[in-house]
């Protein structure tokens, strides 16, 4: 645990006992981690060396432990009664009532909180693009919209 003590290393020469008391410490430090070995239970002392197993090693331990994970995004509904009471000067109108999920979504970009809107093909998530960009727009500041090519 370190290099030997020599007295030529510590500030005083002339005090031993201070080098005595540094070994005392390594000792003590020596024997608690020999003693960690033989407790530490199995799966903690042999970690497998792949990503994967570790990962999972991770994940089984924190279910032991019965850990509870922070989630950083927020899935609770709004509480929207009449969506154009909610919202009375829309950045952008749509000739169609909006669904649910995008109602959400819209109130949620309306008081500036960031969105990910997951939602099967031809479900409507470029509406809530679009009026992310509309409000944009309405506040002079500049929006950057991506779109995946489908490979079918």
């Amino acid at each position: 645990v370190g290099k030997p003590i020599d007295n030529r290393d510590l500030p005083n020469s002339e005090d031993a006992s201070a080098a005595t008391e540094l070994d005392d410490v390594d000792g003590l430090l020596a024997e608690l981690s020999l003693d960690d070995t033989i407790t530490k239970p199995k799966h903690l002392t042999t970690l497998p060396n792949n990503p994967l197993l570790l990962a999972e090693s991770h994940a089984k331990e924190q279910r032991d432990q019965q850990t509870v994970r922070k989630s950083w995004a927020d899935t609770k509904y709004l509480p929207i009664k009449d969506f154009h009471s909610e919202i009375p000067n829309p950045a952008m109108t749509f000739p169609f009532t909006l669904d649910d999920f995008q109602q959400q979504a819209v109130a949620r970009i309306e008081r500036s909180e960031s969105i990910f809107v997951a939602a099967h093909t031809s479900a409507g998530k470029t509406v809530c693009a679009e009026y992310a960009i509309a409000l944009c727009k309405q506040h002079c500041t500049r929006a950057v919209y991506t779109s995946p090519i489908k490979a079918l």
